[in-house]
């Protein structure tokens, strides 16, 4: 995916990819809950200087789970890497009697990551929860 062109700088790509583990094994879109999702992102054709990236977690119903906030300095190479770790937190204990399992319904389903540099939208990634 392009963004295009901002203040003079050449188009953005960027890649985001999900792993089961840290060291790149087990490339997929469908995790289970409980399971630790590490997403390897990578952003080509940054201007140098001063950048600032969000990524939003949304679940199956739109909301806003997580939220990263990451602000960095485009070297002259023009590309940021990064490996961001996501995992769904549990229900309590008592929340677990009444709902029968460790997570609520509303996690299961697609989920989206969307990325966002210099308040701009680049592009929307999809993964699932089963």
């Amino acid at each position: 995916m392009f963004l295009p062109s901002i203040d003079g700088q050449a188009e953005v790509h960027s890649s985001l990819r999900f792993y089961e583990t840290r060291q790149y094994q087990g490339e997929g879109q469908v995790f289970h809950p409980g399971q630790t999702i590490y997403a390897y992102l990578v952003l080509e054709g940054l201007g140098q200087g001063e950048q600032n990236l969000v990524i939003d977690w949304l679940d199956p119903s739109g909301a806003v789970q997580e939220q990263v906030h990451e602000q960095f300095r485009a070297d002259r190479t023009g590309v940021f890497q990064r490996m961001f770790v996501f995992k769904l937190s549990r229900l309590g204990m008592f929340s677990r009697i009444f709902a029968g399992s460790s997570y609520s319904p509303r996690f299961l389903g697609a989920w989206t990551c969307c990325l966002f540099l210099n308040g701009r939208s680049v592009k929307e990634y999809a993964f699932t929860i089963r």
